[in-house]
């Protein structure tokens, strides 16, 4: 995939952004338009115009895991019948809507269930974070030595979502003209790791790691510009600019899987004002 523009490409980003443009829709109306069960190039697509709604649902979180689950559960998650979380660190996302939890046990990775979720207030209340309590590992998804291709796919769908923001951010300020270039380079690194991902490739989790620190950097940059030019405009805490700057600091402050699994650091939720409380 690359970023020059091509009409099934062009016909999918207009087909979210519609799906997208009213409401949050359920996780039904997601896998209905055939949005899972997709190769990364394309849902880096899906994964930009999430970022940019600012979508409330366990997009992400299931799309990382949905090509390692068993073939059974992959049809249910491509119905619209099941959404999917992992429990691979103390903070754990979605888990107020992701209907199956994964969790790592040894060599493998389990579906965990009869755990408690505990749902935390924290700066972005479209993308929350939960942590579970308890439970048992009911049985086997995958095998362990998948997790840092799991992350590699993380990492890419964090990237797209921040250059969603980035772009949406650049729109409320009415600055998406001269942010162009930028915008469509953070597009093109993106697609190139979705791609070497997709691949297997040996540069595959270098090129994740680089588009998703380009990506929020982005992100990061365009929201605290955007803040700036609306001035008192934006003051308000439920301003639509002041939104999306909470969720590039999510981005940017995610002890992400990825970078885990990969053997990165980030700053943890916490630091730098991402913060949350029970």
């Amino acid at each position: 995939m690359t970023d020059e523009p091509s009409e099934p490409t062009d016909a999918l980003r207009r087909a979210a952004r519609e799906l997208l443009a009213d409401a949050a829709p359920e996780w039904t109306t997601l896998a209905e338009a055939g949005w899972l069960g997709l190769g990364l190039a394309v849902e880096a697509v899906l994964h930009e115009e999430a970022g940019a709604a600012l979508l409330h649902a366990p997009f992400w979180s299931t799309a990382r895991l949905a090509p390692f689950l068993p073939s059974a559960d992959l049809r249910r998650v491509v119905a619209g019948e099941a959404s999917w979380t992992v429990a691979d660190g103390p903070l754990v996302p979605h888990l107020d809507s992701a209907t199956h939890v994964a969790v790592l046990g040894g060599d493998t990775v389990w579906e965990l269930v009869g755990a408690d979720r505990e749902i935390l207030a924290c700066i972005d209340e479209t993308r929350p974070l939960g942590v579970v309590l308890g439970g048992d590992a009911a049985r086997p998804l995958f095998a362990s030595e998948e997790l840092p291709w799991v992350g590699a796919r993380s990492l890419v769908a964090l990237a797209s979502e921040a250059v969603g923001v980035a772009r949406r951010a650049a729109e409320v300020a009415a600055a998406a003209g001269a942010l162009a270039t930028a915008l469509a380079a953070a597009r093109a690194t993106v697609a190139a790791a979705a791609d070497a991902v997709d691949a297997r490739a040996a540069d595959a989790h270098a090129a994740a790691r680089e588009a998703r620190r380009s990506s929020v950097q982005l992100a990061l940059a365009t929201t605290a510009a955007t803040l700036r030019a609306l001035g008192d405009e934006a003051a308000t805490w439920e301003h639509h600019a002041q939104r999306l700057r909470r969720r590039a600091i999510w981005l940017g402050a995610w002890d992400a899987p990825g970078e885990r699994l990969l053997g990165g650091s980030v700053p943890r939720l916490g630091e730098g004002g991402a913060r949350c409380r029970g």
